[in-house]
């Protein structure tokens, strides 16, 4: 047997890397405070990572069981979803999910704002004291997050404490005081005390005080609030009347003026005002708009429907060809429909009383207002995803931060509408999130993918580039001999390694495709190769 032959074999072995990557959640949005009673929904998505995959949810660091704090957890295959039916302020805290598989685990934290109404425990009082006494004024209230009380008087800040104690007081100390306590996400409570109990009203007729024994007259006086009540009025009734309100600080009067306030009315609605005149002989009622009369000796302007045509300056005119007529302008808004609320106001702005005859001049305004908050969508930016191996299942979400319901959902590839009917590519849509899911992506799915979003007053979109790896391949080229031959890697005859029985491609890719060989010598005796072909597709 001669030694310096060659005994060789050679083995050639083409194996696949597996998909062994971590898992990588999508980031979660920045949660605005919700209202206490609300749902609560937390969605917590696997981008990509390899099956299968392990869901935990923490509240404030500590695990989530299934009876704390009324959660509940449902849980696919690569999503969960944590669900509170009703929250309340205990449920304010910091939300982790976290998942995991055999190789790496990922999370996502997001901090729950449950926002209680603020009530008062002390709501300030109004006070009376005597030049030089002690006292003290209290305001507390409570609701989460806990709210700072902040005094004023006059309108500027006097102290940022729960009360306000004065000394001794004197005629410095008068004034209006406003409590009011904020959090900075409920409605703030606010209250005023001005001036100080008891107060005391009169009422003047050409300067001389009215009596209750006035026949046709009589005066009401509950708390703050004093009114001088003419159930019929006549000629002898006509004079100039002033209220005046006193205490031991001083006192103070008022006079009114006629004053209709410019209105916002939702399109479609019924709007009614009524001017209501008496006098002797009885006053004729005109309406205008701009400068052409719109209606005539009826008290009450109505609109059926009313049309974004309506909106503009009108006038309403009381005469009755003795004295100079009453009237008053104010402006009709109509805007498009929206959700709305109805309100009525009954403002009884003046009692004018004419010299010979008088007019009673009355007008009540029953609207119906709309309270619109038209927003366009606005999308929370897909997270960018990086370069990806073959056969992962994908999924991007497109989910809306804000705007007003319904949108519509488009999903588009290099500008090209996606057929959510491909059999690699589904679409599943609720509400304000859209998924985009990849079963198995593969290298034809690389390309720039755009979410657009749409409502009936704008649309937003968002991109993201998806880049998918060719899957790896591993080349094993074995052989045996005395001495040891040495193992070459050619393409197309050129030597592409040396010294090594194993030939690697990490990332296959077209540029990898075509004819290759193996090559084992170990310069005694003919040296063995074998050719192979790599097809990339």
């Amino acid at each position: 047997m001669c030694l310096t032959s060659i005994l060789c074999f050679l083995l050639l072995l083409c194996t696949s890397i597996n998909s062994s990557s971590p898992p990588k959640l999508i980031p979660m949005p920045t949660l605005q405070p919700f209202k206490e009673g609300s749902a609560f929904r937390l969605l917590c998505s696997v981008q990509y990572g390899a099956m299968p995959l392990k869901f935990n949810w923490f509240f404030n660091s500590k695990l989530i069981t299934y009876q704390l704090h009324d959660i509940n957890i449902e849980t696919r295959e690569d999503e969960s979803t944590l669900k509170i039916k009703n929250v309340k302020s205990e449920n304010s805290g910091n939300y982790t999910c976290v998942v995991s598989n055999e190789f790496g685990k990922d999370s996502q934290s997001v901090m729950l704002v449950v926002k209680s109404p603020l009530k008062w425990l002390v709501e300030p009082k109004d006070l009376h004291l005597i030049h030089g006494e002690a006292g003290k004024i209290e305001c507390k209230a409570t609701g989460f997050p806990l709210p700072t009380v902040t005094w004023y008087k006059n309108s500027e800040i006097v102290s940022k404490n729960e009360e306000i104690n004065i000394e001794r007081a004197s005629k410095n100390d008068k004034g209006v005081y406003e409590c009011v306590a904020d959090n900075e996400i409920n409605e703030s409570l606010r209250k005023m005390v001005k001036g100080t109990e008891p107060l005391r009203f009169q009422w003047f007729k050409n300067g001389f005080p009215i009596s209750n024994r006035i026949s046709n007259a009589k005066i009401e006086t509950i708390s703050i609030v004093s009114n001088l009540i003419y159930e019929k009025v006549t000629r002898a009734d006509s004079a100039n009347y002033t209220c005046v309100v006193s205490n031991s600080f001083g006192e103070d009067s008022k006079s009114f003026t006629l004053g209709v306030k410019d209105s916002i009315v939702t399109e479609g609605r019924d709007f009614i005002i009524n001017c209501n005149a008496e006098g002797i002989p009885p006053p004729q009622i005109k309406w205008k708009k701009g400068q052409n009369e719109v209606q005539r000796s009826k008290q009450t302007l109505e609109f059926k429907s009313i049309t974004l045509g309506d909106s503009g300056e009108y006038e309403c005119i009381a005469e009755n060809g003795v004295d100079n007529s009453l009237s008053k302008k104010f402006k009709i808004s109509v805007i498009a429909k929206c959700g709305a609320f109805c309100v009525w106001f009954d403002v009884l702005n003046a009692i004018v009383f004419m010299m010979i005859f008088s007019i009673a001049f009355h007008i009540s305004i029953f609207i119906t207002i709309a309270k619109c908050n038209f927003e366009t969508p606005k999308i929370q930016p897909i997270s960018p995803f990086p370069p990806l191996s073959e056969g992962l299942k994908v999924r991007a979400v497109c989910s809306v931060l804000q705007g007003t319901e319904p949108f519509e959902f488009n999903w588009y590839k290099h500008d090209t509408p996606i057929n959510e009917h491909l059999s690699n590519i589904k679409i599943e849509t609720n509400s304000g999130v859209s998924t985009l899911i990849f079963e198995k992506v593969s290298r034809n799915d690389s390309g720039n993918y755009t979410c657009v979003v749409n409502n009936a007053y704008g649309e937003d979109k968002t991109s993201f580039v998806l880049t998918i790896k060719g899957n790896g391949i591993i080349i094993n080229c074995i052989a045996e001999g005395f001495p040891r031959p040495q193992i070459s890697w050619w393409k197309n005859k050129n030597v592409i390694l040396s010294h090594s029985e194993r030939f690697e491609i990490k990332n296959a890719d077209y540029k990898d495709k075509g004819e290759y060989e193996c090559k084992a010598d170990n310069g005694v005796d003919q040296e063995l190769s074998k050719k192979f072909k790599i097809t990339i597709v």
